[in-house]
């Protein structure tokens, strides 16, 4: 709740929920139960929305599983009647995984989404199939300096364009790759202080222009934030929320407030 009203301050409307995981690991859906919970008793009209993680190991099933449980919830972000659905990556999944694993389940369940994947390759390397199967495509701004991040948030808000589809933009305020263990591969892209933010936000308002911003990210503290976080309540916490650098977080309350200009 204490989360949701800092974001609320700042003038954020929702979470996109990141979702690795489902079945195996009950953490995933307890904090889901909570996060939608929070919201329902704050009624304040926070949205939330889910972002599976394709990553790895989560399954169709478990991405319909997690819609049905969820779309229906009064905090959940609906645009046109349909639930919003991102996705990191993906594309590597295959048409039936997302045609008769995902889509088809949730349309016998009458559960119509708005699905805005983000395939991280080039435009070339898409599947034929993305423009039947999606809405459209989010952009998980991160891993690249400003500069980089703004040419290719410009390219796939043409594209998008170009097929009439959905854009949801990305901004990174940083990113700092700091759970991975080999020190050498603990990468971090120099944004000048405030001038990257300001490359990345000035290209999203002046030629993006899309329908919905995706800030990279809230409160992934180990590759980059912008919650004002009690840094007591982390290093507190169980080492899986700071992971190896628990000591080095502070509170970014002052990139929320420049995040906030924009």
């Amino acid at each position: 709740k204490k989360e949701i009203r800092e974001a609320q301050n700042a003038g954020i409307d929702g979470f996109a929920l990141s979702l690795p995981g489902w079945n195996v690991d009950p953490y995933w859906k307890q904090r889901t139960h909570d996060m939608f919970q929070a919201a329902r008793e704050l009624d304040t009209g926070f949205k939330l929305f889910l972002a599976p993680d394709l990553c790895c190991s989560l399954t169709s099933a478990e991405v319909v599983d997690m819609v049905k449980t969820y779309s229906s919830d009064p905090n959940y972000y609906h645009y046109n009647g349909k639930a919003m659905v991102i996705t990191f990556v993906g594309s590597d999944k295959g048409e039936d995984f997302w045609r008769n694993g995902i889509i088809a389940p949730l349309v016998q369940s009458n559960i119509p989404i708005l699905l805005l994947p983000y395939f991280d390759k080039q435009v070339s390397e898409w599947p034929s199939w993305w423009r039947e199967l999606t809405d459209g495509q989010n952009y998980f701004a991160a891993g690249r300096i400003p500069v980089d991040l703004a040419s290719n948030g410009e390219l796939l808000a043409q594209t998008m364009r170009d097929n009439n589809k959905l854009f949801m933009g990305g901004v990174s305020p940083y990113y700092w790759w700091a759970r991975t263990p080999a020190p050498s591969g603990r990468l971090y892209w120099e944004y000048n202080g405030g001038e990257g933010t300001e490359i990345q936000w000035l290209s999203l308002i002046q030629k993006q222009k899309p329908a919905w911003v995706l800030i990279t990210t809230w409160n992934d503290f180990t590759e980059s934030y912008i919650s004002p976080v009690d840094t007591t309540d982390i290093i507190n916490a169980p080492i899986a929320n700071g992971y190896n650098i628990r000591d080095l977080l502070k509170p970014h309350a002052a990139v929320l407030n420049y995040t906030k200009y924009f």
